[in-house]
């Protein structure tokens, strides 16, 4: 690697920490969601009129289904979800959906979040950086699912 490229990859990689950090802590701070309760709730909301099985959850979040396991057990403790016997989606089917106080603290977040990104993203780059920055984005995603494929 060249030392323009070293350089723009550990500017990349400062970026993404700061911005996580940055987003992370005041998600936290601002709706006592942890990344991982504000990632469930959001698929659950996006899913809100369909049946959700923890597998398809999985799925969607791209976890492990122990990692959901154990978030569904803390987020049920705090109320923010709700588990049920779904007999009716198949034998031994367990669906899950947000509660009022999920739907509730999703919403506060969500709104915080997107005030958030708007601020330190969109209010600082010009409308052209942001269709750039989009365009690499996707093309990132493209390479690692390409190399993704090519190592199964």
């Amino acid at each position: 690697m060249r030392l323009e490229q070293s350089a723009a990859w550990g500017d990349f990689v400062a970026m993404q920490e700061a911005l996580h950090a940055r987003l992370s802590g005041q998600l936290q701070s601002g709706s006592n969601l942890s990344e991982a309760d504000y990632a469930v709730l959001a698929v659950l909301q996006r899913r809100r009129k369909i049946h959700t099985r923890p597998h398809e959850l999985a799925v969607e979040l791209g976890w492990e289904k122990s990692r959901l396991h154990r978030q569904l057990l803390r987020m049920e403790s705090r109320k923010l979800v709700s588990r049920r016997d779904a007999p009716e989606l198949g034998t031994r089917a367990i669906e899950v959906t947000v509660t009022e106080k999920g739907s509730a603290a999703f919403s506060a977040a969500i709104a915080r979040h997107t005030a958030a990104v708007d601020e330190i993203v969109v209010g600082t780059l010009s409308d052209e950086d942001l269709h750039t920055l989009g365009r690499i984005s996707r093309k990132l995603l493209r390479g690692v699912a390409k190399s993704g494929a090519s190592e199964s």
